[in-house]
């Protein structure tokens, strides 16, 4: 157990973007699959904060992007509104697996 005076609260307040094909992304009915198939190499990039694919870090490893929307821009790019609520035009659903929305745009 710890004292609830050690304890501290997390909570992500970010989204990472995947390449998915809209095909795969619907169902027949217009539902978005749970986990559909995503394109490795046409990692997106995130938010302006996010590390571009160009050149090599300080350790000399090449840089690469994240893919990271920090919630501020979430908000500033469109994805959500000002209460924090889908955009129009954003497709999503509840994962009760992870308890968590998954949202999808195109």
């Amino acid at each position: 157990m710890f004292p609830l005076n050690e304890m501290i609260l997390g909570i992500a307040s970010y989204g990472h973007p995947f390449h998915v094909n809209p095909n795969d992304a619907l169902d027949a009915s217009g539902n978005l699959h749970l986990y559909p198939p995503i394109k490795k190499s046409q990692q997106p990039a995130g938010d302006k904060w996010d590390s571009t694919a160009s050149g090599v870090d300080v350790c000399g490893n090449p840089n690469s992007v994240s893919g990271i929307f920090h919630l501020w821009s979430l908000i500033e790019d469109g994805f959500l509104t000002k209460d924090e609520t889908a955009a129009s035009g954003i497709y999503y659903r509840y994962d009760t697996c992870n308890q968590m929305v998954s949202p999808l745009c195109f």
